[in-house]
């Protein structure tokens, strides 16, 4: 039975082609939100927990760190944590343009509630209030915008992300492990393997692209 399914496997060398689309025939804008928002869920060659670790860790920037430090906060965890990066990316694209004022208003009513303050703004008001953080073109300016909001902002601000945030990284890791999981399965299935059997062959690959970075980063710091 081993034999048999070792020489099943092996008919399919591809990772992710077999049961995956790829997004040659989306063309447009259409095809470029494919590829930063579906393709690295659908073609991921890594392990499910590898992959919700990438959720966990976009959210946990998206919605725990000030709007403009998203992306150089996950360039640093990326020196420190092993996640996939291209699916951490499109998860913190939870907060964008549309989603801004809304998160961050009710950070702001829920902070409020937390810490027994007054409720002194309407959204319109706080939408006025924090447009600088919008017009910000870089990362600095745009830090100096939300510290010049003031203390009491930022205070109701951090008060309600330290609640949201957590809730919402331990959801969406799980989400994500379940969903990567489901996609995992239906992968052995079509390639006649067991789940286990495809997890470790994808554990093998990862450890080997790593040893790869590792002997190639190692070269050129000696050179």
């Amino acid at each position: 039975m081993k034999r048999r399914e070792a020489s099943t496997y092996n008919k399919h060398p591809e990772s992710e082609a077999a049961d995956t689309p790829t997004d040659d025939r989306i063309t447009g804008w259409r095809g470029r939100l494919h590829r930063v928002f579906v393709q690295p869920f659908v073609s991921s060659p890594h392990p499910p927990w590898f992959d919700a670790r990438g959720v966990a860790i976009g959210l946990a920037i998206s919605l725990g760190c000030p709007v403009g430090a998203q992306m150089m906060t996950l360039g640093v965890m990326r020196l420190i944590v092993r996640f996939n990066i291209l699916i951490a990316f499109a998860v913190s694209w939870v907060m964008n343009p549309f989603t801004f004022v809304p998160i961050y208003y009710g950070y702001y009513r829920l902070g409020s509630v937390l810490l027994h303050r007054p409720e002194v703004m309407t959204l319109e008001a706080f939408r006025s209030l924090i447009a600088p953080l919008m017009a910000g073109a870089h990362f600095w300016e745009t830090f100096r915008s939300f510290v010049a909001l003031g203390w009491e902002f930022v205070l109701r601000w951090a008060a309600g992300a330290v609640v949201v945030t957590p809730i919402a990284t331990i959801l969406g890791y799980a989400a994500g492990y379940y969903l990567q999981q489901q996609r995992c399965k239906r992968r052995a299935r079509k390639l006649g393997v067991s789940y286990g059997r495809l997890v470790r062959d994808m554990e093998m690959k990862r450890g080997a692209r790593r040893a790869v970075d590792t002997e190639r980063s190692g070269s050129s710091e000696s050179v």
